[in-house]
């Protein structure tokens, strides 16, 4: 590892131990009620973005509605600082400066170094954005330390479009993974399914493939990683 890189994440994790304490449920639970009525809203006041605009295009008005939550919202205002969207962050080692998670919402009362990722993405087999994408380019950047690294937890959000079937898409993809003994997902636990008033939610866990250089054995195990799927359509 370049003493440059190594210098990065020494800057970025000075005067924290990794990973990061869990975020409590009540807050994740929070995000969960926040993202859907913010998706929902999005849809009311411009539908044809939700249901017809890239991935992007999408993500960019749900980071809009929940932003504007915080100038309007005094509970989600004690919660969330702000929301970011493409915002450059460091990759577990240093060695990627740009890395660019579709969505950062920064706590109140969590170190603003560390904000909560949100990777979302289109899941509409009629247009090749499968299931299977969503695993390979959302939640294996999680896996190998592209995002979230110092935490114990993120969120995977899908926008679900056409004729695809719901979570039970992601169960079989898993949970196939897990049979054939591939496990190219690290998947150790889930899909556990939760209660969501706005579209499907689900929780996985998975083991992360990738050490701290910041400490030493055996304190440089990230340990697994949970996941929040959120699937909107």
């Amino acid at each position: 590892m370049a003493k440059a890189s190594f210098d990065q994440i020494a800057a970025l994790v000075r005067g924290v131990t990794l990973p990061l304490e869990p975020i409590s449920e009540d807050h994740l639970d929070a995000i969960v009620e926040g993202i859907s009525q913010a998706f929902e809203e999005a849809r009311a006041e411009a539908p044809a973005i939700v249901a017809t605009g890239n991935e992007p295009a999408v993500t960019a008005l749900l980071a809009s509605h929940l932003n504007r939550r915080i100038d309007e919202d005094s509970i989600w205002r004690t919660l969330v600082v702000s929301v970011g969207r493409g915002t450059e962050s460091l990759n577990f080692n240093g060695e990627k400066l740009e890395k660019r998670p579709d969505l950062s919402i920064t706590f109140a009362a969590r170190s603003r170094r560390f904000p909560l990722i949100v990777e979302a993405k289109i899941v509409e087999n009629e247009s090749g954005k499968t299931v299977r994408l969503y695993c390979d380019k959302g939640i294996k950047r999680f896996l190998d330390g592209e995002y979230a690294w110092a935490c114990q937890e993120a969120f995977m959000v899908a926008y679900v479009r056409g004729n695809t079937s719901q979570m039970s898409t992601l169960e079989d993809r898993l949970s196939n993974s897990v049979v054939s003994g591939e496990t190219p997902y690290g998947t150790l636990d889930g899909p556990t399914k939760r209660l969501s008033h706005i579209g499907e939610l689900a929780i996985t866990q998975h083991a992360r493939k990738f050490t701290y250089p910041s400490q030493n054995p055996p304190d440089n195990a990230p340990g697994p990683v949970h996941l929040w799927h959120l699937w909107l359509g």
